[in-house]
């Protein structure tokens, strides 16, 4: 493959944009980070809930504090994801709150980028070893990022090997608003490149095929018998 494939789906909330731009960086060729501002928290709480794999968010924000949007965030998402406090707070009793809450790292705004990276990603690879996620006989392994149908090992792209992540994860069905957000953030997509996109994906898989309907992306069967 000659794209870096971006396994990792991040949240990151913040007020800083700045922030947020650090953090794209530092995981830029692993994990797409998706940025949310706390003023949009609670429509974003409402929303349909989409799967992350790990939740970053800071201690000190207005509109909502690190640890009420801490437990909010539990309760929508549960228990499993690897979720992190950043703060530049380096009181015990900070940490004690922030502990009692079951996160699994504190990471300090003065950390070097290559720290936070490894802290983040040694959270990633346990929380992940050993899953591997499957559709009928289609079979994704997120660790070592290989795909298999029906046995067969796939030759895929980053964004195919994404697609496939966030279809299965959702039980076969996705909105098409959310694949493009996903895999082509902050770009302007024309209709004829998903397009080609699902095409090329389709030739490559064997026991099921992606389509849209409604709005949704699905997985089918299809007929071959293998």
């Amino acid at each position: 493959m000659h794209e870096s494939i971006q396994p990792y789906i991040i949240l990151l909330l913040d007020d800083n944009p700045i922030v947020s731009d650090l953090m794209q960086m530092t995981f830029q060729d692993i994990a797409h980070v998706e940025f949310l501002h706390p003023k949009d928290f609670h429509q974003f709480y409402q929303e349909e809930q989409k799967f992350y794999d790990a939740i970053l968010i800071d201690y000190h924000m207005p509109n909502i504090g690190g640890i009420d949007a801490l437990k909010q965030l539990r309760e929508k998402f549960g228990s499993q994801i690897p979720v992190f406090i950043i703060t530049q707070n380096e009181r015990l009793s900070t940490k004690i709150l922030c502990l009692s809450e079951a996160i699994n790292d504190f990471l300090h705004k003065e950390m070097p980028r290559e720290e936070i990276r490894e802290r983040v990603l040694n959270k990633l690879r346990k929380s992940r070893d050993p899953i591997i996620i499957k559709y009928e006989q289609l079979s994704l392994d997120l660790t070592n990022l290989e795909c298999k149908d029906a046995g067969d090992i796939l030759s895929l792209t980053p964004k195919e090997f994404l697609t496939l992540k966030l279809v299965i994860e959702n039980k076969g069905r996705l909105k098409k608003s959310s694949l493009l957000e996903l895999i082509w953030p902050e770009q302007s997509v024309i209709p004829s490149t998903i397009n080609t996109h699902l095409y090329n994906l389709n030739k490559k898989l064997k026991t099921i095929k992606l389509s849209i309907q409604s709005g949704y992306l699905e997985l089918e069967k299809t007929n071959i018998q293998i």
